[in-house]
This record gives structure tokens, C-alpha cells and sequence, in this order.
């Protein structure tokens, strides 16, 4: 079984994980800056990149790596307007869950 730092460590990177990616989520919101945006958007890159120093399982990176392309998207994805922001909300939604399921998943089933 695995030592409790390194399961702590795992748990912490995905909940500041899930969080920056919280905050950068709210400067769309909020019509942030794209200063603001860009400054978010590399805090999320950094975490993502500590998400792939711990993770044991593959579907955690890979739920990160979505998670980043939806809040990070080229601007071809999501078209300017309502049902662009719409959709991207709803991806969001999904990838914000899958992420939260797929730690859920790794972190309970850690020393077993």
C-alpha cells in the first residue's frame, strides 16, 4: 500500500486543481481582462503539470487535459456570442465532473 504523503500530495494537486480551473472559469464569467485570463490560464497550466507528476491513472490526465482545452480553447471551438458561451459552459460542466470522478475514483481506491 501506498504511503499517506504521497496519497495526500495526489489529493492536493487535484483539489488545486479543480480550483484553479474554478478560477479561470470565473473570469469568463466575470468578463475578465484577457490579462487576467492569460495569468489564470498559465496557473492552470502549472497545476495540470503537477496532476501529471502524481497521477497513477491515465483517465485523470486525460480528464485534466479536457478540462484545459475547454478553458483554454483555439477560437475556432466555441462560436462569439450566446450558444458558444452555452456550450462551452456545458463542457465545462462535464469536464469539471469527469475530472472530480475519475480523483474520486483514484484517491478511494488508494491503499487498498
Amino acid at each position: 500500500s501506498e504511503q499517506p504523503q504521497k496519497q495526500d500530495l495526489r489529493r492536493e494537486s487535484y483539489g488545486n486543481y479543480i480550483g484553479t480551473a474554478q478560477e479561470l472559469w470565473a473570469t469568463y464569467l466575470s468578463d475578465g481582462s484577457e490579462d487576467e485570463k492569460d495569468a489564470a490560464a498559465v496557473r492552470l497550466s502549472v497545476a495540470e503539470a503537477r496532476v501529471a507528476l502524481v497521477a497513477e491513472n491515465p483517465k485523470i490526465k486525460d480528464a485534466a487535459m479536457k478540462l484545459r482545452e475547454v478553458l483554454t480553447p483555439e477560437p475556432s471551438t466555441y462560436p462569439k456570442g450566446l450558444e458558444g458561451e452555452q456550450q462551452q459552459a456545458q463542457d465545462y460542466k462535464e469536464a469539471s465532473e469527469d475530472f472530480l470522478d475519475a480523483a474520486r475514483d483514484e484517491t478511494e481506491t488508494i491503499g487498498e
